[in-house]
């Protein structure tokens, strides 16, 4: 008997519906379409995230390659020399630099011990270099010379950093083998010079060069000399002392300084230095650079020559005054030549000659050598016997110059000497002219006396007689044509002159004081404000 497949075969049997269940017929068959279309669709989804993964993991591959092409190549290419050291010091890794300073191949390099390169006697230095370098996370820092392979040497600067887990040690080698032979070329060029070389920081306070021959030419350490202001007082000469603070001060504003002053030398007395600053760029860092020299010699020379021609110059300036003096000389002798054949003109002719002796004893005085000006002392007795002499007959004339020595002396500057010479010419003359008789019918000179007050002088003439009526000196009022000059003459400032009567006598006085004249240099402290008087009595 014939039986339906779903009523007893295998594939008809009645399945329970439920999870899992397929239900049969058309409906069943649909919904298994269904899923397997759904299940197509995420291995689909599932394939395509894999391709973009597959894709992202090709990028990071490539991306690596090129990294590790990019480090390798820095790695070998680099300037310096990098090795990996195990705390035995075997060289675990080295780039292409580092085995060409070396002079072998760089897997000849690795596993060697790096001690191998050193000369023996540097080979406890580089262990306790080592070992400090494992002991401590810092960067560690020396220098050694280190024997190639091929032969020869080369100096280099190691710097070494311990990696992260302690284990080994990273090293870079920087060959200044160049460095070091150009600052031994040039040290030894310093050594040839007696000039002093220093760089410095911006503050002048930490030194990365300093020439040898320091203590020789400034006769103490550079160092101190520039940072402690106890010994530059100690060396540097008191007068140039502010002047050397201010250079200092300016060269750590980084400005150029360039100075010259004395210092006290422990061993070789007073000597004249010159120190110049200049500010540059070092390597990116601002750093002063300096040079001191012993400039002495040439001092001395430049002062000898100025010497020399001062000398000249002062002959010159005599020969053209002593020249001038002669012709005033002359001209006096053509005037008394006048006088004799005009006698009505006497009196004009002899005031005429005695304004042109003054003039020339100005220049006689100087003639005979004068180099800050004429001494008032000197002058003022030579106007009083010039004067006696042409209206006195016989008259003489006593100075007294006491304290008239250098450096005591009132002088009277060179571009007003004329003009004093000629107002005490005509202050004197006036006097004799006009001088009086006394009861005894004899004629009582006048006398003329100078004093020192400090740095200002008192000239006081005193003559028998009196002044005219309406006199005023200081309006001009009643003046005669010689006091009318005098009145003109005046320098001001620096001159004042009063007319006054004192027990039936005229008395003059002239104050002069600078900038008409001034206190000859070299004067003791101790006679600077005292009285100095020196008295002419015309008899």
């Amino acid at each position: 008997m014939n039986t339906r497949p779903d009523e007893g075969s295998p594939g008809g049997e009645a399945h329970p519906s439920g999870d899992g269940a397929v239900p049969a017929g058309p409906k069943g068959r649909g919904r298994v379409g269904s899923d397997l279309h759904s299940v197509i669709e995420a291995l689909q989804q599932h394939q395509s995230a894999v391709q973009a993964h597959g894709e992202t993991l090709e990028r990071a591959r490539c991306q690596l390659e090129a990294s590790l092409a990019r480090y390798t190549e820095l790695y070998d290419g680099a300037p310096v020399g990098y090795l990996s050291l195990r705390q035995d010091g075997v060289i675990l890794q080295a780039n292409l630099s580092a085995a060409r300073m070396f002079g072998v191949a760089r897997a000849a390099l690795v596993g060697r011990s790096l001690f191998e390169f050193f000369d023996p006697g540097a080979r406890e230095t580089a262990t306790a270099f080592l070992e400090r370098a494992f002991a401590s996370w810092h960067v560690e820092r020396s220098e050694f010379t280190i024997r190639l392979a091929h032969g020869g040497s080369r100096i280099v600067q190691i710097k070494s950093k311990l990696d992260r887990a302690g284990a080994e040690c990273r090293v870079v080698l920087i060959d200044v083998t160049a460095l070091r032979r150009t600052e031994a070329r040039f040290n030894e060029l310093a050594r040839s010079i007696e000039q002093v070389f220093w760089v410095a920081d911006c503050a002048i306070t930490s030194f990365s060069y300093l020439s040898p021959h320091c203590t020789d030419v400034l006769g103490g350490d550079c160092r101190r000399f520039v940072v402690d202001r106890g010994l530059r007082a100690r060396l540097v000469a008191v007068e140039d002392l502010a002047a050397v603070e201010d250079a200092i001060a300016a060269a750590r504003e980084a400005c150029p300084v360039e100075i010259e002053f004395r210092i006290r030398h422990p061993a070789k007395g007073l000597r004249w230095l010159g120190l110049r600053c200049f500010p540059f760029d070092g390597g990116g860092e601002r750093v002063v650079a300096g040079l001191i020299e012993d400039v002495t010699e040439r001092r001395n020379a430049e002062e000898a020559r100025l010497a020399r021609a001062v000398e000249l110059r002062e002959a010159l300036v005599r020969e053209v005054h002593h020249r001038i003096k002669n012709n005033l000389q002359t001209v006096v002798g053509l005037l008394r030549r006048e006088a004799e054949r005009h006698p009505e003109a006497t009196e004009a002719i002899e005031a005429a000659i005695g304004q042109v002796r003054a003039v020339a004893l100005v220049h006689g005085l100087s003639a005979a050598g004068v180099r800050q000006g004429l001494a008032l002392c000197r002058l003022l007795p030579e106007i009083v016997l010039g004067v006696s002499g042409l209206h006195v007959a016989g008259l003489t004339t006593e100075a007294r110059p006491a304290d008239c020595e250098e450096g005591h002396r009132l002088l009277i500057r060179e571009s007003e000497s004329v003009a004093v010479a000629l107002i005490l010419n005509e202050l004197v003359t006036n006097a004799v002219k006009h001088g009086v008789a006394t009861g005894d019918g004899a004629l009582r000179p006048p006398s003329v006396s100078l004093s020192r007050e400090g740095a200002r002088g008192r000239i006081r003439i005193v003559n028998s007689g009196q002044l005219p009526r309406g006199f005023d000196f200081a309006s001009g009022s009643g003046l005669g044509t010689g006091l009318g000059l005098v009145r003109a003459l005046m320098p001001q400032p620096g001159m004042s002159i009063t007319f006054s009567r004192e027990d039936g006598r005229v008395v003059v006085e002239l104050h002069i004081e600078p900038p008409v004249v001034l206190l000859g240099e070299g004067a003791p402290e101790h006679c600077k404000g005292q009285n100095h008087e020196i008295r002419t009595d015309c008899r």
